[in-house]
């Protein structure tokens, strides 16, 4: 199994879709990028696809109008509200010599429990809704993305109240 290392969407278009501060630097954002593109979009559409992809970012992004449009329309919005669920709950939270701890700046307040998960479960909801979009899309047209792993089965999300059958 590759860790792919290089992210598949920038900075600014995580600021766009999600409205992510700008004062978030790059290099502090890319692991919650690579985070989603190495777990969650790999477990949907398959390490193959993934690989393609980063091939695809990697020479420029120019040329194939079927990777520009999956890329445009399903990848950059998967991943940008994807990895925003992940930075959301612990972006006031930094890791120091003395230990973990939770950031203060001026004027600001700290967040809820409730306004963290208000925040993360619609990015939830807008990943989950992009990704089903991003699955109908490449199984419609599967002959244009040979490399695309289609799943027997969905992985289903399960709460608290799923009863096991």
């Amino acid at each position: 199994m590759n860790t792919f290392k290089t992210p598949l969407i920038e900075l600014e278009t995580v600021q766009e879709y999600c409205g992510l501060s700008r004062n978030v630097t790059e290099k502090e954002y890319n692991r919650f990028i690579l985070t989603s593109q190495n777990t969650r979009l790999r477990n949907l559409i398959g390490e193959e696809m993934v690989d393609d992809l980063v091939t695809y970012k990697d020479l420029g992004g120019e040329g194939d109008e079927d990777f520009s449009l999956l890329q445009s329309n399903y990848i950059e919005p998967f991943l940008s509200h994807d990895s925003f669920v992940q930075y959301s709950p612990q972006s006031s939270i930094k890791s120091t010599k003395s230990g973990v701890k939770k950031m203060k700046g001026e004027n600001t307040e700290n967040s809820s429990k409730d306004d963290l998960s208000h925040v993360s479960s619609i990015n939830q909801k807008n990943a989950d809704n992009f990704a089903k979009r991003m699955i109908c899309f490449l199984e419609e047209n599967a002959e244009k993305y040979p490399s695309y792993t289609k799943k027997e089965e969905p992985v289903l999300r399960r709460s608290i109240f799923t009863i096991k059958g």
